[in-house]
């Protein structure tokens, strides 16, 4: 999620979309506004085709993070495996930017992922396996990946990020202790080619298109993707499963295992460390959820405006109760 105040200036107008739509072939007339989280997403033609343009300020994403992410796409496409593809600006660039007075935006546009999102309540059980095999064998491909050029960030810096941020927040004493402990785990934990690597961390169903044709999936939005154990993925993938009180959850879990593990070895140990792997994810996702109020006053605010920041705040609060619970 971007700061709320970002997001309100950026949505004000289309200016900085139809400047950015500019470096890209298109159809004139066709940009319009998808969504805005942690990125502004605008959607066009081109030839009646469908592709999306994506941007964001570079203090929240720099250009040379942008550039490793995509680099890591291309590593998959070049592999067969099924996500949407980095497509070339009119210059040739994959990356282009846009100055205005607020700062420096950083835009790339991707290809339409192939299929439709499922439901995570009425998938079947061999979607599930097949999303635990899409997973895996894209973790497959990221053990065969390395990057001449510039990483991507890694749970240590993710870490690093944290403390830096809870340091303008004295008074958040659950967060900080929180920080120390997973800091303290992570660094006790084994990294091997077999279990560390490049992952995607936000494989949700939001992010993964079921291709009914070819029974796959298709798989968008690498923008978290981060250095981690693989069984962070899992477990960011899963999160809202985890959190459900459906009673067939734990068959479902299952099912995305067994695909999980028709690709790639995955050891108890690791799927009994999944809750504090969870605890990771709540804790990077405190902090980002703190960064998106800082500052984020306006006179006049809209009525979507004050109806979000309390909705964010909540979760806050909700988020902060599961620092106390026991290690």
């Amino acid at each position: 999620m971007m700061n709320l105040k970002n997001m309100f200036n950026g949505l004000k107008s289309d200016l900085i979309g139809k400047k950015f739509i500019e470096f890209w072939e298109h159809d004139e007339g066709s940009l319009k506004l998808w969504r805005a989280s942690s990125n502004f997403v605008y959607v066009f033609k081109k030839n009646q085709q469908r592709f999306f343009l994506r941007f964001s300020f570079e203090r929240d994403n720099s250009i040379e993070q942008i550039r490793a992410e995509l680099d890591f796409m291309q590593h998959l496409v070049r592999h067969g495996y099924p996500c949407v593809v980095p497509i070339p600006s009119e210059n040739g660039r994959l990356v282009e930017t846009v100055r205005t007075n607020d700062g420096l935006y950083v835009g790339v546009v991707f290809s339409q992922a192939r299929g439709s999102c499922l439901d995570i309540e009425t998938m079947t059980d061999k979607q599930y396996e097949q999303w635990g095999i899409s997973l895996a064998t894209l973790h497959s491909f990221a053990k065969t990946y390395a990057s001449d050029d510039v990483k991507r960030k890694s749970w240590q810096n993710i870490l690093e990020s944290v403390e830096t941020i809870l340091q303008r927040y004295p008074l958040e004493k659950e967060a900080k202790n929180e920080l120390y402990k997973i800091s303290s785990w992570l660094h006790s934990l084994n990294i091997s080619n077999d279990n560390f690597g490049l992952v995607h961390y936000d494989f949700q169903l939001d992010n993964v298109f079921w291709d009914e044709n070819k029974h796959e999936f298709n798989v968008i939005d690498f923008d978290d993707s981060m250095y981690h154990w693989f069984a962070m993925d899992i477990v960011t993938s899963l999160k809202d499963l985890f959190q459900s009180k459906e009673p067939n959850k734990d068959k479902k879990i299952q099912s995305f295992l067994r695909g999980y593990r028709s690709i790639l070895p995955l050891d108890d140990e690791m799927v009994r460390l999944f809750p504090k792997f969870y605890r990771f994810d709540q804790l990077y996702v405190f902090t980002r959820l703190l960064l998106s109020i800082e500052n984020s006053g306006i006179d006049n605010a809209p009525e979507w405006y004050g109806g979000l920041k309390i909705k964010l705040k909540r979760v806050i609060d909700e988020t902060r109760l599961r620092f106390q619970t026991p290690w």
